[in-house]
């Protein structure tokens, strides 16, 4: 299967494309995606997914003692995103 094959498939997903459109408007956490997949199991499966695709990535920052992860699309995700969003209008 290809590349294009796969990641269409990922983005046919329940929540998936959900999941990219609201990280292409700003990083969020992990708790500011939940409207978008309020389920955390299947949050956390999704975004599992969309990384290992290189559609989105994850950064660590520590700020005083908390441990922060923000999640945002990629350069191929935000082309992903900008090229399925073009095919809606």
């Amino acid at each position: 299967m290809g590349n294009v094959q796969r990641t269409l498939e990922l983005l046919g997903q329940p929540y998936v494309f959900s999941i990219l459109s609201a990280l292409y408007e700003s990083p969020k956490r992990f708790s500011d995606l939940a409207p978008a997949c309020k389920n955390e199991r299947t949050r956390t499966e999704k975004i599992r997914r969309l990384e290992e695709a290189g559609l989105i990535a994850s950064t660590t920052s520590k700020i005083k003692r908390k441990t922060i992860v923000l999640y945002a699309p990629t350069e191929r995700g935000k082309e992903i995103f900008e090229k399925v969003q073009k095919i809606d209008e």
